[in-house]
Formats: structure tokens, sequence, C-alpha cells
């Protein structure tokens, strides 16, 4: 059973949602406002969750294993700890399969919006519809994402991409009222994948 308020406050008293395709198991508070004590995860009962996402062009696809979320503390301090399992993402541009990512912060401001959150993304597997691009990057690919959050802007200082051929290093902001980005990137290929650009 679950308890809201109209304060945004939701009190979940051991939760469970089971489907034929995944069974989603939630537990504890969640309060913008107090105290915190949320814990959630997803399983695929038979395999992967096969979750579809439709796009301008296409749609993403995701094969889902797992997703694990607890989110606890004062909601000015929040500790934040989520990670995911795919067996493989599918983009219109893109295919990504063996992925893990994970989300980590430990004083994340909900009442505010504002914080920092650590995002990790690490895939064994890729492959780029752009010939160029998927001879310059293969897997196993890592992103690192420091990302600073407020309620008009996403800073990414300091974020790479590491892949067995090619680094890079990104740093800018997004701002959300002008949707406008900026910021700067290094990208250095090693050799044996530059000859093979040529």
């Amino acid at each position: 059973a679950a308890n809201f308020d109209n304060r945004g406050k939701i009190d979940i008293q051991t939760g469970n949602l089971a489907t034929g395709a995944m069974v989603i198991a939630a537990s504890g508070t969640l309060d913008p406002r107090g105290k915190n004590s949320l814990n959630a995860n997803l399983l695929g009962t038979s395999g992967p969750v096969d979750f579809r996402w439709p796009l301008t062009e296409g749609e993403a696809r995701f094969l889902i294993s797992g997703i694990n979320l607890s989110l606890t503390g004062d909601a000015k301090a929040s500790r934040l700890n989520a990670s995911a399992s795919l067996d493989s993402a599918m983009l219109p541009q893109a295919t990504i399969g063996n992925v893990k990512l994970t989300a980590k912060s430990d004083n994340f401001n909900l009442a505010g919006r504002a914080g920092s959150v650590q995002i990790t993304l690490a895939a064994g597997d890729t492959s780029f519809v752009n010939p160029d691009i998927n001879r310059a990057i293969q897997g196993p690919v890592t992103i690192t994402l420091p990302l600073q959050i407020s309620p008009d802007a996403l800073g990414f200082n300091g974020a790479t991409i590491e892949s067995a051929s090619a680094t890079a290093a990104l740093n800018g902001s997004y701002k959300l009222s002008a949707s406008a980005l900026t910021g700067n990137a290094k990208l250095t290929i090693q050799p044996a994948a530059l000859a093979r650009l040529v």
C-alpha cells in the first residue's frame, strides 16, 4: 500500500507490482521536504525487460536486466545510489551492449533540485551506423559524467569518454530556460584508429 499527501510525500509499505515481464518492489518514504528512506528495484521475470521509447526518427529500445534505487536522508542533503544493468541499448544511430549504469550523490538537495551526481556508464560492445565513428570508437567504452544540477542548468565539467582507441574530455553546461549548450571538448585518437579512418 502507498500513501500520498498534498506536499508530494509518498509512503510505501513494502509494495510489489508484478506483470508477465517484470517485478517492481519498493518500500520506504519519498519526501521532497523531509526525511527519505526509499528503496526500489526492478527485475525481469523471464529475461530482460523490453522497454521501447518513440523518437522523432525511429525508436529507442532497451533490454533491461535490472534496476536498483536507494534514496535516503534529509531532503536538503539526500544520498542517492542507483544502478542499472542492460543487455543492450539500441538507438537509431548506435547499439551498445553489456551496459552498466550507476548514479551516485552524497549530498543532493531534493527540495531545491540542486546538487552533484556522479554518473558512470560502461559498455562492453559498441556499434555505430556512421562508419567513421564505428572505426574510431570501439568497445569497451566508459563514460564518466560529473553532473552539476541546478534548477536552470546542467553542468558537466570534467566529463570523460574512454574507449579502446579514442578518449575525450568535455566541459560545459546546458541552460534549460534558453535551451543553450556551451562548452569545449578535447579528443585523442590512437594512431591505429586514425589509420582505420584513412
